[in-house]
Parts: structure tokens; sequence; C-alpha cells
């Protein structure tokens, strides 16, 4: 009686601020616990791990947390335990696969020990006590609805443990443990659905392209035009017409004969049958299956446009389970798994509970109702800003040495096309510029001319702070009349030093007036650019977000281009002045006259 035993590999999502600790190899020598201390060196860095037996975890929760971590990176500890509790009827074993019923079974069962080992190992190996005991949960739960903590040990003869890492020197206390085991929420099979959208939309761009070469005739009967569309059903495209390959994007090669392959068996393979048969599909002559899976997947739970609604067999195929990764590397683990941890920054331990209790549960709530507000204000083409499938929203550190949160969320985010606007930051800069936010002082004089002279003469301007408002997504702060010229100065410095240079001087500048009518017609270049990409977004599916930005650059970009003629009409209403010669030239020219009137007489 044998089982198979590998290696288990594990990647972490971690809340920790930093790109260097925001997605971590678990490795036995992050974790730091009092009863690790004397354990020995000879232990395997990676777990053990098998899916031919159930794991007893009744049995193992008895365990202490020194056990758990022998049992788990001693290979054989971890096999002569798991054989000792298992009977060989009980053991799974696909040479016994005789008929295609015992291949269902095989599978299910299989699927069953996954599912149920995994979790097992980590509630022992991760265990949490604060603030929920065991707080452990899978991410395809949330797809399916059932986002509820369902593990809870409520034995009192069990042992709750806190659990430990030891990071970059700074320890944390593992809070919250969710498997991550779907397709939207997985980072590697997340990087599919995106790849292929950024591909579909190059393949629309290719299709209006070859709409406006031909000037929008006979386009029911366009070879081209056909066959642009046919490209996600027909995998060979060696027959192709030479005119349509003119027009195939440099994103449609890359997709379909490099990303694609990454998830093909035998690099990347899933536990979940079904979902491994669509992308396995590729291979075959048509890929209408595995393309429309992906358009499904957009267009229900990416695409924040549409209602996320989906029937339980469709749900079924999201469920990613275990990867097994074949990457030709001598001793490499083939068993992949992706956990979610949040963490506590700082050893919790039982007497410091009470004391974080009310700063953790206010700031937690804060957070929460912080977000509520603006998924309820947001505008665009959904009610909600954050898909409800999103594990990764709202999440936060916990300090115990400051008694308060910082916010660290890592949302999913479509990169799509490079914004054509590129005068205005987009979200990620914005958010950098909050960090390292730069004093800067405006002149009190200038901003009480500003306040005076150029403010009051904008048509219903308080109207248009208040739309912007709408957007405060995209603003340092609250948009007002006070803080008004400082946002201009940090978008916009340009039109910031035109300000000034009418700030200046009481009399007419020419140069000042040329150059605020070349910052107007910019700035109506800017309008039209915005209002083109948001129609352009909205045909062809992008998400809501990046609509929003681009109502958001048409608003701002019309409130400065007011600012822009107010301070034009002001300039030209100042005095002109002559320009004349210099003294000495005056003095020769009366000289001169004086000479011609002595000559006279």
């Amino acid at each position: 009686m044998s089982i198979n035993v590998e290696e288990l590999k594990i990647k972490i999502s971690t809340n920790i601020p930093g790109k260097s600790s925001s997605l971590i190899d678990f490795k036995r020598s992050l974790l730091h616990h009092p009863e690790l201390s004397d354990v020995s060196s000879e232990l395997n860095e990676l777990p053990y791990f098998t899916f031919d037996v159930t794991y007893p975890l009744y049995n193992l929760r008895y365990l202490t947390y020194r056990e758990r971590i022998e049992f788990f990176f001693n290979k054989e500890k971890f096999t002569q335990r798991l054989l000792a509790f298992s009977k060989e009827k009980t053991i799974l074993d696909i040479q016994n696969i005789e008929t295609e019923e015992d291949q269902k079974k095989y599978y299910k069962k299989r699927d069953y020990n996954i599912q149920t080992n995994v979790l097992a190992m980590i509630e022992l190996i991760f265990p949490t006590k604060f603030p929920v005991t065991n707080d452990m949960q899978t991410s395809y739960d949330f797809i399916k609805g059932n986002g509820i903590i369902k593990y809870t040990v409520l034995d009192p003869m069990v042992t709750n443990y806190y659990s430990y890492f030891k990071i970059n020197d700074e320890i944390y206390t593992v809070k919250k443990n969710i498997w991550i085991n779907d397709v939207l929420n997985h980072p590697v099979y997340q990087r599919l659905v995106i790849e292929y959208r950024k591909m579909w939309v190059a393949l629309q761009e290719a299709k209006l392209k070859r709409k406006r070469d031909i000037k929008f005739k006979n386009l029911e009967n366009d070879v081209v035009l056909k066959g642009l569309d046919d490209l996600l059903k027909d995998k060979d495209k060696n027959s192709i017409d030479e005119e349509l390959k003119k027009y195939i994007p440099r994103e449609y090669d890359v997709f379909s004969s490099i990303i694609v392959n990454d998830y093909k068996t035998p690099i990347r393979e899933s536990s979940n049958t079904k979902l491994q048969t669509i992308l396995n599909s590729s291979n075959t002559d048509t890929n209408s299956e595995f393309y429309e899976y992906l358009n499904y997947l957009y267009d229900s739970y990416f695409y924040l446009g549409k209602k996320e609604t989906s029937k339980k067999k469709e749900k079924e195929i999201l469920k990613v389970g275990m990867s097994f990764v074949n990457l030709n590397i001598l001793d490499a683990p083939k068993k992949e798994i992706y956990i979610y941890i949040d963490f506590i920054k700082g050893e919790l331990v039982k007497k410091d509970e009470k004391k974080i209790w009310c700063p953790y549960v206010g700031d937690y709530l804060g957070n929460q109702l912080e977000s509520m507000i603006l998924n309820y204000y947001s505008k665009g083409l959904s009610q909600k800003k954050i898909p409800n499938w999103n594990i990764f929203k709202n999440r936060m550190m916990f300090s115990i040495k400051d008694s308060k949160s910082e916010k660290t969320e890592k949302l999913m985010k479509l990169e799509e096309k490079p914004l054509k606007n590129s005068g205005i930051m987009n979200t990620t800069e914005t958010s950098n510029k909050r960090e390292r936010k730069k004093e800067y002082n405006i002149n009190v004089v200038l901003k009480s001319n500003f306040l005076s002279f150029i403010f009051k003469k904008i048509d219903e301007v308080k109207n248009k702070l208040d739309k912007l408002n709408e957007f405060k997504r995209y603003l340092p702060s609250l948009l007002t009349e006070q803080n008004l010229l400082e946002l201009i100065y940090n978008k916009d410095k340009d039109l910031y030093k035109l300000i000034e240079e009418w700030n200046k001087n009481l009399n007419q500048n020419r140069e000042l007036i040329k150059k605020l009518n070349k910052k107007i017609s910019e700035l109506e270049g800017d309008i039209k650019n915005a209002k083109d990409e948001a129609l352009h977004q909205e045909r062809i599916k992008i998400n809501f977000e990046e609509i929003n930005k681009q109502k958001f650059y048409t608003l701002l970009f019309s409130l400065f281009l007011d600012v822009a003629n107010v301070v034009l009409t002001l300039e030209s209403q100042k005095k002109a002045v002559l320009i004349r010669g210099g003294t000495k030239k005056r003095n020769n020219k009366l000289k001169r006259e004086q000479t011609r009137k002595n000559k006279k007489k």
C-alpha cells in the first residue's frame, strides 16, 4: 500500500505594502512561531501534498503547531501518518480506471481530495485566531455567492493557534486565508482574459481600419472583414488571403501562438477537467469554444457594464482548483496553488487582543463604509465600481504598534491601450502623487487675483466643480474654489505659468495673448480627443472605469479651457502700450528738425 507524495509550490498574495512583498513564494523558513525555535533544520522548505487519500483532519487538529510542521515538511512522517489513517480501498489509483464511468469517479474523487486536503493544510499551517478563529474561505465560494466562513473549529479540546511570518525582518500575524481557486481572481488565469481582451480590441480596430480603407462600401461581402471575424473560429491562418494578412494585428499572433500555450497541457493544467478541456481546445481545428469561453468571462464578469449573472453549469468552468505545472526543470514542484493571506503587522498575542480590538474594528468598519459609499455614488455604466467577485477589494494592513490601518488593496485591473490624453496623469500616477505629495505654496497675491478676477468670471463654475467632484477618485481632494489654482498647477503647469504671466503686469502683453490662443487650441483638441476616446471605449465595451476616466478628462479640460478664455479676455482688456524708440534717437530727430528750421531762416 503506497501513495504518491510530492512537493507543493505555494504562491502567497499578501497585503504587505510594496511590490517585493505583495506576491511571495512560501517556504518553511518564513514561518515564525515560539514552538519552532529549535525545530530540525532538515525539514523540507516546501510542504508535501497528495490527493491519493483524504487527510484525517479531525486527528491532525490535535497536533501541536510544531508537530503539524514536522508532519507537512517531513516526507517520511507525512506518508506514514496518512497511511496509518487510510484503508487500501480508499486510496485513489489511476491504474484502476478501466471504463469511462471509472474515469468520472476517479476525477470526482480527486477533485474532492484536492479541495479537502488543501483547505486542511491551510487550516493547520496558517491558523488564525484574531479576529476570527480559522478565518478561511475559497475564492470560488465568492463566485458562487457563498463567501462566508464555514470552516471554523468549535471543539474546546482543540488548541487554536496564532501563526506568524517573518518577512524582511518584520513579524506578521496571519489574519485571514483565501485559497485562490477561480479563473477571475487567480493571477495567472486572469492574465489570459486580459490578454485576450487586448487582442480582441486590436481585431476590432483592424476591422475599423479596413472599413475606412474601403470607404464603408460593400461591408457585408468584404472578404477581409469576414476573415478577421473567422480568426476566432479557424485556427489555421496559413491559407488566409494575402490582403487579409495585412490587417491581422500583431496582438493576434502573440496571443494565439505564444500566450495560449502557457495554459495548455502539458505546460499548465487545471485540476478542473472541464476547464482544461476548453483551454486545450485552441489546439483543435476550430477555436470557437475557447474564444466563446473567454468572451463569456469578459462580458459576464470583467465588463462592469453588464450585470454579473451566470448559470450553475457555467460557474463550474470558473473553478481552477490546483494547477499541475511542467516547466521542464529538474526536481521543480509540479503542483501549485495560490493563497491570499491578510496579515496584521506585528506579533499578536492573547493579551494584546483587547487593546487593539476597538481601533481595528473601527478602521475595518470605516474602510467598509467608505467602499460602500464610493460604490453607491460611482457613476458610469454600472452602479458598482468594483465587481462583487473581486477578493482583493477593501484590503488593509493593521499595525499593532501604531494601532491603525493602512490601505493596501491591489485591485484587478484590465490593462488596455494607453490613454490618448498624455497631459493628464492616470489613476496610478494620481495615487502615487498622493503618497509623495509635494508642498507648493502658491503666491498669496496670485491666488487672491485668481479668485477675484478669473474664478468669478467662469460661467456656472460651482456646477462644474460639483460635476468634477463626482469623479473624486481621480482628484487628490475635494475640488473647491480654494484649491482650483493648485489643481491647475499640478495638472497643467503650462496654463499655470500663463496665469502667472497675466498677474505680473498691468499693461497688455502681446506675446502672452499669442500663447493663450495657442493654449486654447490645445485644450479644444484635448477635449475632442477625450470625447472620441470615451465613444471608442463604449463601442468596444471596455470596462466603465476607462469610460469614466475619459468623461473626467472632458470635464477637466473644459474647465481649464474656461480659465484660459477668461485670462485671454482679461489680458486683452489691459491697456496697450505703444513701443517707441530710445531717448538718443528722439534727441537726434529733434536736432535734425532744428537744423532744417535754421536753414530756412
